[in-house]
């Protein structure tokens, strides 16, 4: 039986997964139209003093937000769904913000098999991209 708690954690769940997925549908469709209209969208300059990332930092911050959000630890072993969708969102933000291999992102988290990444990768775009 879910206890109010569980609950309410689904819902925060939820709320978030809607909020992203509605964000980059609404990042899709604006470029599109802009590209329609034959408007060139410019990249940033990158200035040659930017230091590398730090990788390990990165991850352990976003481990640490993930978690306050879900209110849980992304790093446990256990396959709860809560745990789960936590680790789908850090592989997803991990393989879309920095240029680490599968097997370097999954090393930084609990050191999962690559071919578990992709399947969570493709769970993501499954549930929030389409």
């Amino acid at each position: 039986m879910t206890t109010i708690e569980d609950k309410k954690k689904q819902r925060a769940i939820q709320y978030h997964c809607d909020i992203i997925k509605k964000t980059e549908l609404e990042l899709r469709y604006h470029k599109r139209k802009l590209k329609e209209l034959n408007v060139v969208i410019e990249e940033p300059e990158v200035k040659e003093d930017v230091k590398p990332l730090d990788y390990n930092s990165l991850s352990e911050n976003l481990i640490e937000n993930i978690n306050k959000m879900l209110w849980l630890d992304i790093r446990d072993r256990k396959r709860t769904e809560e745990i789960v969708t936590g680790r789908i969102f850090y592989y997803h933000y991990m393989k879309k913000h920095t240029d680490l291999s599968l097997k370097g992102i999954s090393a930084l988290l609990i050191n999962q098999d690559h071919s578990s990444l992709i399947y969570s990768l493709r769970m993501f775009d499954d549930r929030y991209l389409s």
